[in-house]
């Protein structure tokens, strides 16, 4: 069946396109009832190597535009007493690796304020719930790509390592067959759900990641996440001479 789509203009970190937005959904349709925060950018790059603007930038978009999003469309919400909210996080805001702090510690930040949001919005009949894919073949790996400024300089103690990381990446990602539509339907479900969940995972490796991380003592879990990242970590390793 064929839907008509009106598309607005908006930056999500910038307040005052935000407010327009806003301004004519409400003009149009009378309000938000479901809000998706899809917005997100990565970035690459071991933490020594990543500066603070480049941390400030990731979590401008990662983490404070969805904050500033759910915050514009709450009164709404709570008036009309329904609402969902829908937060696209990923695995590695349950699972932290190596390479990838910075974007890591974004998506934890929205994980945990996802969590206490569904406990303070349930009695208004609004529902937050987290999506968390595992990786997909998405621009994020390709044109929007982002890798910190001195990952792999000479200078950084770290140029090796991000160099064999790049090269695990792109073999699990040549590996991958995962269809980025499987998170579009997932999206679709939970905003059909009566009483959508806080949490869902989607994608082979993200449910396995999932399971393992609740199920595996702590000290395991690290074992086989450095296994995986070997080729770049034993770079970071004094040589034996």
């Amino acid at each position: 069946a064929e839907v008509e789509v009106a598309v607005l203009a908006l930056d999500v970190t910038a307040p005052a396109t935000i407010a327009a937005a806003l301004a004519e959904i409400d003009r149009q349709a009378g309000g938000v009832d479901l809000l998706v925060n899809n917005a997100g950018i990565g970035l690459g790059g071991f933490f020594e190597d990543v500066s603070d603007a480049e941390l400030r930038e990731i979590f401008a978009t990662n983490f404070f535009a969805a904050a500033a999003m759910t915050r514009a469309v709450l009164p709404g919400m709570r008036a009309r007493r329904w609402g969902r909210i829908i937060n696209v996080s990923s695995i590695n805001g349950r699972v932290a690796v190596p390479g990838l702090s910075a974007y890591n510690a974004t998506k934890f930040a929205l994980e945990g304020l996802s969590a206490a949001l569904r406990l303070e919005l349930k009695p208004f009949n609004i529902f937050v719930s987290i999506v968390a894919p595992g990786t997909y073949k998405t621009d994020i790996f390709t044109r929007n790509r982002r890798v910190a400024a001195r990952a792999g300089a000479a200078d950084s103690p770290y140029a090796a390592a991000s160099a064999r990381y790049r090269e695990v990446i792109e073999r699990h990602l040549a590996e991958s067959r995962a269809d980025p539509r499987d998170v579009a339907r997932l999206i679709a479900r939970i905003a059909a759900a009566d009483r959508p969940g806080l949490r869902y995972q989607v994608g082979t490796d993200a449910r396995t990641m999932a399971a393992l991380e609740k199920l595996l003592p702590a000290a395991l879990l690290e074992a086989l996440l450095e296994r995986a990242f070997a080729p770049a970590l034993d770079a970071l390793r004094p040589r034996q001479g």
